[in-house]
């Protein structure tokens, strides 16, 4: 019995020190984390994937890629079922590479990481985060916002010389202008009208006083701004911002990082990328408040002439000084008399412009002449449209025809004269074209051509209006070249709401206006598309004008893809090159067919259109979902039973997971899915399977054909990666 018990504890003793060595050797053996709690259930155990820890001196290797960020979730999974040592060991080589990848991206031959990098952060803040770019719009801003302030101002200038004057005999018109709501004339006519008066004054003089130092102030922060174009110490501590931020993190955190650093800039002209691991977001050191505050810091000190307009200033600075009130006071007055002083002489200034020095003889200028002109926005609006087209000879010609509608025209004329020189194009439309008869400018010759293109194409306007004769200058800068893309857009939204179409309110007018051309035939407008090639690109993959709409609508993906791959435009060659790749024809579809047949074989038992036989399209039916000429119910399938009789019970599911896996590799290279492409990858899709490669072959060329005679015009998706 002592015997048998000695035995016992020996065995015992053997199997604990067996468990301990066991475990002494497993201590480094780590599971993946998203299979953490694996256990058998009804006797199956999911397999777990060990390579990388139960092989201690493997060597662990990644191979980065920076044209898709989700190379970070494959690295971060690849970390998970790593050898720490080894894994340590790679990440810290991987400087080198990213020197390498800097290099090849930049175009340099930097021979270390630390000066590539920073050679990198310096191109990440002017090239991807384009800070010039933005230091210039952030000045351009308040540049724009002060002159907005100016040109509201004109109006309250307007409002203090009717309320100085317009008692005075011959300026009876200035009692008709309007202070907050109220006609001065009709306040004048009040029992308390002296009151009212004051107040409406002092109203007048308070939003006038606001203008004058807001447009210095932001005229000002402009100027500081603006100091920081180009401004290498700015750059430069941008640079080391990031350098630090970098350096901050651990090994493992800096190759995560910079990764997506390289990613992103390689990736820069697809706009932000989404960081699908939070603690790699890329920092952002600045955004325009505080290049606003950066250049609030350098702009020069406000004169004094702006500062007596800040009621804070104003009040700090006179106190119960009566000195000091007067003296500041006298400064305030003068900038008003100077501004109201100004204002008469833009009558005088436009005449000049149109008619040279004997200007106060001309009939048509003797709007110009008045002291109380009510008509002073339209005299600087038209001064401000002079300028913009240098006072060429058809401008002046146009600024005439203005002056002679604001002289003696209809309330309609001066409407759309008006409406003209405020660059709102939309009244100008719509006056323009009330009761203009519409037709097709290229008649079908062979329908259905007219339901693919027309209305849109070829579209004639003719205008029917009464004043037709008074605006012919004019008319000269509503078409090609005087209208921009945005004018242009405008009308094409006008023109095609007119007959029934409406272009979706999220197309913006520029798009417009770059993919149509206006033309102007006495009083016909005819609009087109841009170019024929751009008409022939649409014929051949049968796209509606409708299509083209939704196309190049923000609401979709394939716009967004557009958009930045032309630099910030759609055009007509972005478009035209964009259908060309995605296009499927007969000429494509017969030049596949006739590469595959050789080594094709046919079996066709329990094939057939879809809704008969079921199974598998061997061409990814979602490719095609929005196709106008797609049938999927209708396309050519292979049903499950003849699946399996080549690839086994349940090839149908493993054929799916394959078209998966190998068009979101495809996708990754961020190329357009070809036909060509697509086939190639169906067939591998079905060999990688299981299924004989002629069989495989002998399948797609059905289904090609099946597409062929669909009438199949585009691949507008790459399956189970959004659009293409």
């Amino acid at each position: 019995m002592k015997n048998l018990k000695a035995t016992f504890v020996f065995l015992g003793l053997t199997i604990l020190v067996g468990i301990h060595s066991i475990h002494g050797q497993f201590t480094e053996l780590q599971f993946p984390e998203d299979q953490v709690g694996s256990i058998p259930l009804y006797g199956y155990t999911p397999p777990i994937n060990l390579i990388a820890a139960e092989s201690p001196n493997s060597e662990f290797n990644f191979n980065l890629y920076y044209n898709n960020i989700s190379v970070l979730l494959e690295l971060d999974a690849a970390r998970r079922k790593a050898n720490r040592a080894e894994f340590d060991r790679w990440l810290k080589n991987q400087e080198n590479n990213f020197k390498n990848e800097i290099n090849s991206q930049l175009g340099t031959n930097y021979s270390n990481f630390k000066d590539a990098q920073k050679e990198f952060f310096k191109n990440f803040e002017k090239n991807y985060r384009a800070l010039d770019d933005r230091v210039a719009k952030v000045a351009s801003s308040h540049s724009n916002l002060s002159k907005t302030l100016d040109q509201e101002q004109e109006n309250n200038t307007l409002q203090l010389i009717a309320l100085e004057n317009f008692r005075n005999p011959g300026n009876s018109t200035l009692g008709e202008v309007i202070i907050n709501g109220k006609k001065i004339i009709d306040v004048a006519n009040l029992n308390n009208s002296n009151f009212e008066l004051n107040v409406l004054k002092l109203s007048a003089t308070e939003q006038f006083s606001t203008k004058e130092y807001q447009s210095a102030l932001n005229k000002n922060w402009s100027s500081g701004v603006i100091s920081l174009l180009n401004n290498q110490p700015l750059l430069d501590g941008f640079i080391k911002n990031h350098t630090d931020y970098y350096n901050s993190k651990s090994l493992q955190d800096k190759v995560f990082l910079m990764t997506a650093y390289l990613t992103q800039y390689k990736n820069r002209y697809s706009g932000p990328i989404a960081i699908p691991l939070s603690q790699y977001i890329i920092p952002t050191f600045w955004d325009n408040n505080k290049l606003l505050d950066l250049g609030k810091q350098k702009a020069p000190a406000l004169k004094i002439e702006a500062l007596v307009f800040d009621p804070v200033w104003f009040k700090n600075n006179t106190g119960s000084n009566q000195q000091n009130l007067n003296y500041y006071n006298d400064i305030k007055a003068k900038i008003i008399e100077e501004h109201q002083s100004l204002l008469a002489n833009y009558g005088v200034n436009l005449g000049n412009v149109l008619y040279g020095s004997q200007w106060t003889r001309v009939k048509d200028a003797s709007w110009l002449k008045r002291r109380d002109n009510i008509y002073i926005v339209e005299i600087q609006k038209t001064l401000a449209f002079l300028e913009k087209n240098k006072n060429s000879v058809e401008s002046i010609n146009a600024a005439k025809e203005i002056s002679k509608i604001m002289n003696g025209g209809t309330s309609l004329e001066k409407k759309f004269a008006k409406a003209f020189i405020s660059n709102d194009f939309n009244t100008v439309f719509d006056i323009l074209f009330q009761g203009a008869e519409y037709s097709a400018l290229f008649p079908c010759p062979n329908p259905p051509c007219d339901e693919l293109l027309e209305p849109i194409s070829g579209l004639t306007a003719k205008i029917i209006v009464d004043f037709i004769d008074a605006i012919p200058n004019l008319l000269i800068f509503m078409t090609e070249p005087h209208l921009s893309d945005e004018d242009k857009g405008k009308l094409i939204r006008l023109l095609a709401s007119d007959i029934n179409k409406v272009v979706p309110s999220d197309v913006d007018n520029k798009t417009l206006g770059r993919l149509f051309k206006v033309r102007r035939r006495g009083l016909v407008y005819e609009l087109d598309y841009a170019n024929e090639d751009f008409r022939s690109s649409l014929l051949d993959v049968g796209m509606t004008s409708l299509d083209l709409f939704g196309l190049i609508s923000p609401g979709s993906g394939t716009t967004r893809y557009l958009f930045i791959k032309s630099g910030g435009s759609i055009t007509t060659a972005t478009i035209s090159s964009y259908l060309k790749q995605i296009a499927v024809n007969a000429k494509k579809i017969d030049g596949l067919i006739n590469s595959l047949k050789a080594n094709a074989r046919y079996y066709l038992d329990g094939t057939g259109i879809y809704r008969v036989v079921g199974g598998h399209h061997p061409l990814a039916k979602i490719a095609f979902e929005s196709d106008n000429f797609y049938k999927l119910k209708e396309a050519f399938s292979v049903g499950t039973a003849t699946l399996e009789k080549f690839g086994g019970k349940g090839v149908h599911n493993i054929i799916t997971g394959q078209q998966n896996s190998l068009y979101s590799t495809f996708a990754k290279t961020g190329n357009r899915l070809t036909i060509e492409k697509m086939a190639e990858i169906e067939i591998q899709a079905l060999v990688n399977s299981g299924i004989p490669r002629d069989i495989a072959q002998g399948w797609v060329i059905k289904a090609l054909e099946d597409l062929k005679s669909q009438g199949v015009k585009v691949i507008t998706n790459i399956p189970w990666n959004g659009l293409n």
